[in-house]
């Protein structure tokens, strides 16, 4: 689960997202909305830990973050949070293999090679364990994105912007993937978006305008 409460970040004497409370439930999953600057990469950057707001609580799989720092931060990301960024930060000189295999390594996990099967077997990717990033198409490099997010069995899968450059139908397709995979590892999904063509694959909609929550 997620649960966030008296959220406040700042860039100097800007307050750029100002959110009273957040709570997402195992397995759920939420869209957070909005323009550029709205706040929303903030948020998800917080949700990650890869940022820690300047006021208020992050509890993510019953571990307050504000609790951890340094490796023990890291351990603690790489075990239980998936994250899909917009850039897919894959390393150009690993193979596909090698690539996934970082996920584990990282969160001082054994590095199981059948984990890496299976994932990619239901991304209908498995027949690329060895090529390397530059010899797949974007489509195929955000699959493996998603793979690489959720090698640890994360209680807790983030996206950001996974379809807005993408046409309707491929947008579709990337968005089911990613619903497939949180509920195959019962994680909650949070995915940060300007995408309105996806709001309605979502339960939970979050708005976002100048770091506060907004009606649609």
């Amino acid at each position: 689960m997620l649960s966030l409460t008296d959220i406040k970040h700042r860039y100097g004497d800007d307050t750029v997202l100002d959110l009273p409370s957040l709570e997402a439930e195992q397995g759920s999953h939420h869209l957070i909305l909005g323009h550029s600057g709205s706040g929303k990469t903030t948020l998800l950057h917080i949700l990650a830990g890869l940022r820690k707001p300047s006021e208020g609580s992050v509890i993510v799989a019953d571990q307050e973050l504000e609790a951890l720092s340094g490796h023990s931060l890291d351990r603690f990301r790489g075990r239980n949070i998936g994250i899909v960024f917009q850039r897919m930060h894959l390393l150009a000189t690993l193979s596909i293999e090698d690539n996934l295999l970082m996920a584990p390594y990282l969160a001082d996990l054994s590095q199981g090679r059948d984990r890496i099967r299976e994932v990619l077997a239901t991304l209908d990717m498995e027949h690329k364990v060895s090529a390397f990033p530059h010899e797949l198409s974007h489509g195929q490099r955000q699959r493996i994105a998603i793979a690489r997010a959720v090698m640890n069995h994360p209680k807790v899968l983030l996206a950001d912007e996974p379809t807005a450059s993408l046409d309707d139908d491929r947008a579709e397709k990337v968005l089911a993937l990613l619903v497939d995979q949180a509920r195959a590892n019962n994680a909650t999904l949070v995915v940060a978006t300007h995408d309105r063509r996806i709001v309605d694959h979502f339960e939970h909609t979050l708005i976002l305008a100048d770091g506060r929550e907004v009606t649609a």
